[in-house]
């Protein structure tokens, strides 16, 4: 039999420990586990490599075979730490009883989901609630039950599917209402007073989450589903399956079963005996001894940090983003707070000990330690902030990708692909009634020039490199009243998820005064669009808006961190009830902004001919109507565009008379420089003499400028205010 150290690699899964014959031979011959789903499963360890994932307080002395899993959602594999192991000859530590089965020091009790040859096994099991769940003892049993295709989940004991009385994070995501399990755990629970009382916590537990929970029950001949599936085959467990009770009629048994045991006996009890946290977590014990693998290769020590790294961030894939924590849910990556995770890593370090002469205490659970572990990590799994959100719309079906014609492919979630945002369902046959309702609030020249724009937030890179020198606009939404633009914001936020951000001119203003902190949010957003904005404000001069809007580089500087550069890759709208000042010649304004004008109200009972449409309550009050309704037929509208936007760019004609107005109203000039059909560039040389004469008659006709003469003949000049409180007239001909 060969028990030397393996050098190879498991074929399924680059970096995974191979296995020796033997510990195939164990779980194939002794638990009826299928080859294909064993060698997938089991890493054959050194004793030192054995030790390193386990950490007991006295060290094991032989090698052994460890199964970790992978997660459900991805199918990748979890980190070193998770899992179960079983060392070649029991373990025994002083004082205490041989222990077979080993789970590391410290690790939170949790599912074990063994590798599949489909990647994608669970994640599909888990899509289909019509498959009912199976929970067992132990990483071998589970792969006894796959293997005869029943979808079998380990626990790493009868209490480790959860703590404190509550269901672990992988177990919570399996108790979909609906559901039917099967808790399968091993025969001897009725003479186990805990383990009776662990199925009947376990079970209640996933009743109250809308679960149907039967108990399997066989011969106690046969400790374990892989003992009995072993002896009698695949078909008799499934038919102990099919006859198994349901929890409450299990209960019933047990209590009529109870009655008739010697009421002198007080050792009996459904209350589960206090159960205190350990080095190791022990499941159960057999005489088995066997060859251990001699330690023949050198594996460098891990030092704390690494291990409660390995320990805490193993499970799920990790983002740092601007000195900020993220994990992977398994469509995009969400932040996690500071000071949750660093009470998360005490918790753990206060597990935790090292050998300090010659007694092991918890010597790293201080401030410094938790501190040292979060830096580290942060590093670790640091991305460069301008990889973040990539091409594409995030859609809970997958990842929306624009070709460079402008189609689309929808491609699975990666965690490879950080996002950081989450949008709508993308289903291109849903009915657009209610979104072309919604879209009536714009003409159709400008409702063109709002899908475009939104179309644009796609890939908002390919965009503008197919058009040079044509890019894309911000869009000021103007209008008073309920007039559709704010249902407008919610249906885009709705599509994009987090991916919208909302600063305001006034924050674009304040980063420019020095206060860059106002726009550190805009990290990652595909989309800027901001509710309210004051008109206070000066559009010509807010330098850092015109950056965001072509993708010029700003400074982003979170709060208390180090400032660092970063490209800005998003549309912008802004809603305002009144316009910002607008002063700038055509050229400079025109490269960068455009108005669509909001001119139609919504009412209950409207009458067309005054420009009114009918409101609906739910575009206001109802979240789920716009999130499942609204927000993926605008997708689709925006889907359309989007061949057409690469080739044909977005014609602004629709937005250049609001434009001028807002000029005019913001600068009375521009309506003198019309009203006298002056262009700049254009005809002969007006001389300042000449326009100063025909800038005072037409203050006159305005209303604006008045001429009195006093008693002597002499002309006084009467100046009235101008509507606008900053717009004042010119009175001198050399101001």
């Amino acid at each position: 039999m060969n028990t030397s150290y393996p050098t190879g690699e498991n074929s399924a899964f680059p970096k995974f420990n191979a296995f020796i014959r033997k510990h195939l031979t164990e779980w194939v011959e002794g638990s009826a586990v299928s080859e294909a789903i064993a060698s997938l499963n089991i890493e054959s360890l050194t004793v030192k490599e054995l030790n390193e994932r386990i950490r007991p307080k006295e060290p094991i002395k032989t090698g052994g075979w460890w199964c970790r899993g992978v997660l459900w959602k991805t199918g990748e594999r979890v980190g070193n730490w998770c899992g179960q192991g079983k060392p070649d000859k029991p373990h025994q530590p002083e004082g205490s009883k041989p222990r077979k089965y080993l789970t590391g020091s410290g690790m939170e009790p949790d599912a074990i989901f063994l590798a599949m040859p489909d990647k994608d096994y669970w994640a599909k099991v888990h899509a289909d609630k019509s498959i009912p769940r199976h929970w067992t003892e132990g990483t071998k049993k589970a792969g006894s039950g796959l293997s005869i295709e029943l979808a079998t989940i380990a626990l790493t004991g009868v209490w480790n599917w959860g703590k404190d009385g509550e269901l672990a994070p992988f177990v919570k995501e399996w108790t979909q209402p609906g559901t039917v399990h099967y808790i399968d755990f091993d025969s001897d629970y009725a003479a186990n007073p805990s383990c009776r009382a662990a199925i009947l916590k376990f079970g209640r537990l996933l009743v109250e989450c809308g679960c149907e929970v039967h108990i399997t029950a066989w011969d106690t001949e046969f400790k374990g589903m892989d003992d009995f599936i072993k002896a009698n085959g695949g078909d008799a467990f499934k038919e102990a399956v099919a006859s198994a009770p349901t929890l409450a009629k299990w209960e019933k048994q047990l209590k009529k079963r109870d009655r008739k045991i010697d009421d002198s006996n007080p050792n009996i009890s459904l209350t589960p005996l206090p159960r205190t946290r350990k080095e190791v977590v022990c499941q159960k014990y057999d005489s088995s001894t066997n060859d251990y693998i001699p330690d023949t290769a050198p594996t460098p020590e891990q030092n704390y940090v690494q291990k409660a790294v390995e320990a805490l961030y193993s499970r799920t894939p990790w983002a740092s983003i601007a000195g900020q924590l993220f994990e992977f849910t398994g469509t995009h990556y969400e932040l996690r707070p500071e000071a949750p995770e660093k009470r998360r890593i005490l918790e753990w370090l206060s597990t935790y000990s090292e050998l300090v002469k010659g007694k092991y205490r918890c010597n790293r659970a201080n401030s410094a330690s938790f501190n040292e572990v979060y830096t580290y990590i942060l590093s670790a799994v640091a991305v460069d902030p301008n990889t973040v959100n990539p091409d594409g719309l995030n859609t809970t079906k997958g990842v929306l990708k624009i070709n460079p014609d402008g189609s689309h492919s929808l491609v699975p979630h990666d965690p490879k692909q950080v996002y950081t945002y989450v949008g709508c369902t993308y289903d291109p046959d849903i009915d657009a009634t209610d979104c072309d309702r919604l879209l009536e609030c714009l003409e159709p020249s400008q409702r063109e020039i709002f899908l475009r724009t939104a179309a644009a937030g796609l890939n908002l890179k390919l965009v503008r490199s197919k058009l040079t020198g044509r890019g894309v606009k911000g869009l000021l939404c103007y209008g008073e009243g309920s007039n559709g633009k704010d249902t407008l914001r919610a249906v885009l936020a709705a599509v994009f998820g987090r991916g919208m951000t909302g600063k305001s001119l006034s924050d674009f203003k304040s980063y420019d005064s020095g206060r860059k902190f106002n726009l550190s949010g805009i990290l990652g957003g595909v989309c800027n669009w901001a509710s309210e904005n004051t008109s206070k404000v000066d559009l010509d001069n807010i330098q850092s808006l015109k950056q965001f809007i072509t993708g010029d580089p700003l400074d982003i500087e979170p709060k208390g961190k180090d400032s660092y550069e970063y490209k800005p890759v998003a549309t912008f709208f802004a809603n305002c009830n009144k316009l910002p000042s607008i002063t700038g010649g055509t050229a400079a304004i025109d490269d960068r902004y455009g108005i669509l004008s909001f001119k139609k109200t919504y009412k209950r009972s409207a009458d067309p001919s005054q420009g009114e449409l009918e409101a609906d309550p739910r575009f206001k009050d109802d979240e789920n109507f716009i999130l499942e309704r609204i927000a993926p037929a605008m997708l689709n509208k925006m889907l359309e565009r989007m061949p057409l936007l690469l080739v044909e760019g977005i014609d602004y004609k629709a937005t250049r008379e609001a434009m001028r107005e807002a000029q005019e109203e913001s600068r009375h000039l521009w309506q003198f420089v019309r009203d006298m059909g002056y262009e700049a560039g254009k005809g002969e040389r007006v001389y300042a003499k000449d326009l100063w004469s025909e800038l005072q008659e037409w203050y006159q006709e305005a209303g604006i400028l008045e001429l009195e003469w006093n008693e002597k003949g002499k002309e006084k000049l009467i100046w009235n205010e101008l509507p606008n409180q900053w717009d004042k007239p010119v009175k001198a001909i050399n101001q």
